[in-house]
């Protein structure tokens, strides 16, 4: 199944769930009246209220996950590998600092929470010797994966990805690209 596949495939199959996940997200940010009804309260010159119990709600639990937040940790598989074990936890300290990781766990904590998913992606880019990492949020809609996987963690996913969406000139320029190789 070509990448464009696996796409059109996971838009047929999660509509439904995207667009209640959308519904989610605008509950969080107190837009719970429809336009037809602010529109019926306005002709009735009443408020559109909105007593939202959702956004503290998912704050207390963004909190709750800021309280849990632990430093990586390199555990040794033997004895003999201690000192390596403590090299590789300086490592991976150095990597989510540097990345400012609690923060962006925190971002993606807020998608899991109200839209039910979310990730990052971590670039690795080597300049000559030197290696940087850099771990980036990915926003929930901006991933896609195989709609028939149960698992939280999508380890039973037969595909997954991330889209962006750019202008067709910045895309032949980026990847170098025909129009017609960009219109497949």
């Amino acid at each position: 199944m070509t990448p464009k596949e696996q796409v059109e495939q996971f838009l047929d199959d999660t509509d439904y769930a995207r667009r209640l996940s959308q519904k989610c997200r605008d509950y969080y940010d107190s837009k719970q009246w429809t336009e037809r009804q602010s529109q019926i309260l306005a002709d009735r010159k009443q408020a559109a209220i909105v007593v939202n119990r959702i956004r503290p709600k998912v704050e207390g639990l963004i909190g709750l996950l800021d309280l849990r937040k632990t430093d990586p940790k390199a555990f040794p598989r033997t004895q003999k590998h201690e000192k390596t074990s403590q090299v590789i936890t300086d490592a991976l300290r150095f990597v989510a600092d540097k990345n400012k990781f609690g923060m962006t766990r925190l971002d993606v904590g807020e998608d899991f929470f109200v839209e039910g998913y979310g990730g990052v992606f971590i670039d690795v880019k080597r300049k000559g010797k030197e290696v940087d990492i850099e771990i980036n949020q990915v926003p929930w809609d901006r991933i896609y994966f195989d709609p028939h996987s149960r698992r939280r963690d999508f380890k039973d996913a037969t595909f997954m990805g991330m889209w962006l969406w750019m202008h067709k000139e910045t895309a032949k320029q980026t990847f170098k690209i025909s129009n017609k190789k960009l219109e497949q």
